[in-house]
């Protein structure tokens, strides 16, 4: 995949959505790295000090 394929794709999600099921999840910090993909289908994460 193209990176402009993946900007292409991005969509931003503020808004808090019920989570119908239970899962594992997992606080990860990146060293120097603010944005990364992360899973099979390249989510990307932008974690910013907020």
């Amino acid at each position: 995949m193209l990176e402009s394929s993946i900007h292409e794709q991005m969509q931003r999600y503020n808004d808090v959505c019920p989570n119908p099921y239970e899962d594992n999840v997992y606080n990860i910090e990146v060293a120097d790295h603010h944005t990364y993909f992360v899973g099979h289908d390249a989510v990307c994460v932008n974690a910013t000090n907020s």
